[in-house]
């Protein structure tokens, strides 16, 4: 990553209003409300209080960008033609490729791809955990690596 993406990450840390913290402007505790997920730390400061809902921290920096999966069932002996590949499509038709990998290292890591594991014991839940991958990143399409390996 250059400066720049650095830059524009911290950048996006505080987004909107920055929530309070701890004491209010009176230097006491706030009442915690009647409803809500408790803090689980047990210090005196934040015994009792209701953690608040966050907001999305990282946004995706450019939502005009159509993020697409690829399928890894088996590590390719060398992803570099796959990886310019996908690197192409990115760059020429503002694309954006997530990598759901059902192998330990499918070797799109070291390349800089964004990579999700899917941890499963049987299909179903592989399935499952797909499922919730493809909602997260809002993936247009799934394609299976050998798809994207006949074009490389």
């Amino acid at each position: 990553m250059t400066r720049e993406d650095w830059l524009e990450m911290t950048s996006r840390l505080a987004v909107g209003a920055i929530p309070e913290i701890g004491t209010s402007a009176a230097g006491t505790v706030p009442e915690p409300a009647a409803s809500g997920p408790r803090l689980q730390d047990d210090s005196a400061d934040s015994r009792g209080q209701v953690a608040r809902p966050t907001t999305l921290l990282w946004p995706l920096a450019d939502c005009s960008a159509a993020r697409f999966g690829v399928r890894v069932r088996a590590a390719p002996p060398d992803v570099r033609p796959i990886a310019a590949r996908l690197v192409a499509a990115a760059m020429e038709r503002n694309t954006f490729p997530v990598i759901l990998s059902h192998v330990h290292r499918s070797g799109f890591e070291h390349l800089g791809f964004r990579v999700e594991r899917i941890h499963a014991g049987s299909k179903e839940e592989a399935q499952a955990q797909e499922d919730e991958l493809v909602a997260l990143w809002n993936l247009a399409i799934v394609v299976e690596l050998g798809d994207v390996d006949a074009f490389a």
